[in-house]
């Protein structure tokens, strides 16, 4: 008998040539059992042996059943040797189960069988790396470069075994590949800035640090092979979390793919609905997702967070009145919590009901100590009522709970404008524009200082100082570049 892994067993899994016993697993539904025996018919006739191994492999392997995976894996090999993908599934068996050297040997042979595999390459060189075998990972890891010419992972891999060979200057030089390849590669930028420390290149080295800090990324390569299993998964929290990776990834297609099998298989899985729904709407289909969380919202686990989403996709959509009812049902479900409290503020707000607004953050500052966005939300509805004080006090709540709320400073910014302290909102929007300079509302808020500015200027008759000024504005926002010309012309 095969034990399976998955089930929780830690035993080595044992080569099985007739159909492995079926695993016991509660968490898998019905539909599983009925998928594994429908193959294990196809396996046992002749004509279709190769196929029903195939779905029985794919079944397991996709539900963690690594054992029976690796028979079925075992056992297509000797069906079909001269098919690749058995070698590669099995050794991700391996890799799965911590027999890295089983692994190797198994990614060896997948790319014997099929040399332009390039994920083969790349695992095959990763182990290699591991185990200490640069002159292995070297040569596998210029294969996969030699068929992905640019690839980040190849070239960070020849990059890491050139540090360790002592070449920091051929390390560097695959690192400045991989940057050019893609700005964004966070591991490459974090060895990149590091080599150039320890070069003496510390300009260099603290912009490569900056950049890996704001947003940069890691995301593994595509592995159509192994992703192709994925469809004979019935176990909805691995779909979901393999949806988040795609999703990170930037391939939404499958990362839809993914939820919605996650919740046709389980229809009480909230997490599929509330991120399946943000999905939707950044893609810009927001009836989609308010569809989804008003599916979801009715769910016995929904979140705080699913009521909120619903709430300001309703609002985003002109629909304030759908808004409110939505805050008041949530309340109703989940009584005293800010975050539905302050979706209700910025709803009753937005309907110029001030004072019940300002009671609502109120409630939800009361409600969570530590919460910083009903301060802030409040602070907007006291600027809307001209209470500069009051708002500059709201913020000031805003920051203890949150110190470096770059939001709130910006609205700290803006009202020091509105009372003409230029030189104290052009050091809070410095300071915000340090942390990060792509943000968006940062950019906004300083375009338009230096609009007051350089009309300021004008009006004061200080045109060089306007012509100055519109200089470092357009080097600082290229984007606004027509504005401050156009302020120029017009003083």
């Amino acid at each position: 008998m095969v034990v399976g892994l998955g089930g929780g067993c830690t035993k080595t899994p044992e080569v099985v040539m007739t159909l492995p016993a079926a695993p016991m697993d509660l968490r898998l539904p019905a539909a599983f059992a009925d998928a594994r025996l429908a193959a294990e018919v196809k396996a046992r006739n002749p004509a279709t042996r190769r196929d029903g191994w195939a779905e029985l492999g794919a079944l397991y392997h996709a539900n963690g059943f690594w054992a029976e995976a690796a028979a079925c894996w075992t056992k297509l090999q000797a069906l079909d040797p001269a098919e690749a993908r058995w070698a590669y599934y099995l050794a991700d068996v391996w890799r799965e189960t911590g027999y890295e050297a089983r692994a190797v040997e198994q990614w060896r042979e997948t790319t014997r069988l099929a040399p332009d595999y390039g994920r083969a390459w790349l695992r095959w060189a990763e182990a290699a790396f591991k185990s200490g075998d640069l002159a292995a990972a070297e040569a596998a890891y210029a294969r996969r470069l030699a068929l992905s010419p640019a690839d980040p992972f190849a070239l960070l891999g020849l990059a890491r075994c050139a540090e360790q060979r002592g070449d920091p200057e051929a390390a560097i030089a695959r690192l400045r590949e991989a940057f050019a390849a893609d700005p964004e590669f966070a591991p490459a930028l974090n060895l990149l800035s590091n080599l150039l420390a320890a070069a003496g290149a510390t300009a260099d080295a603290e912009e490569m640090r900056v950049r890996a800090a704001l947003g940069a990324r890691f995301i593994e390569p595509a592995d159509p092979w192994l992703d192709g299993l994925r469809a004979s998964s019935y176990d909805a929290p691995q779909l979901v979390r393999w949806a988040i990776k795609e999703d990170f990834a930037g391939r939404v297609d499958e990362a839809i793919a993914l939820f919605e099998r996650a919740i046709v298989l389980a229809p009480e899985a909230s997490e599929a609905y509330e991120r399946l729904a943000k999905l939707h709407a950044d893609e810009g289909r927001p009836a989609e997702a308010i569809d989804l969380l008003r599916r979801g919202v009715q769910l016995p686990d929904a979140t705080e967070s699913m009521w909120v989403a619903l709430g300001e996709l309703l609002l985003r959509t002109q629909r304030a009145d759908e808004a409110l009812a939505v805050a008041e049902d949530g309340l109703r479900r989940q009584p005293g919590s800010a975050i539905i409290l302050d979706l209700r503020g910025r709803v009753r707000a937005l309907r110029a009901e001030p004072a019940a607004a300002l009671a609502d953050f109120s409630a939800a500052l009361a409600a969570l100590p530590h919460y910083a966005d009903p301060a802030l939300n409040r602070a907007m509805v006291q600027l809307q009522q001209g209470r500069l004080p009051d708002a500059r006090a709201d913020l000031a709540v805003a920051l203890e709970r949150q110190p470096q709320f770059a939001r709130a400073e910006l609205l700290l910014s803006e009202i020091d404008m509105l009372e003409g302290r230029m030189a104290a909102a052009r050091e809070r929007l410095d300071g915000v524009m340090t942390r990060d300079p792509r943000m968006p509302e940062a950019r906004a808020m300083l375009g338009r200082w230096y609009q007051r500015a350089i009309g300021g200027a004008l009006d004061a008759g200080r045109r060089q100082q306007a012509t100055t000024l519109a200089r470092e504005g357009a080097e600082r926002l290229p984007e606004m570049q027509a504005q401050f010309a156009q302020l120029l012309a017009g003083g």
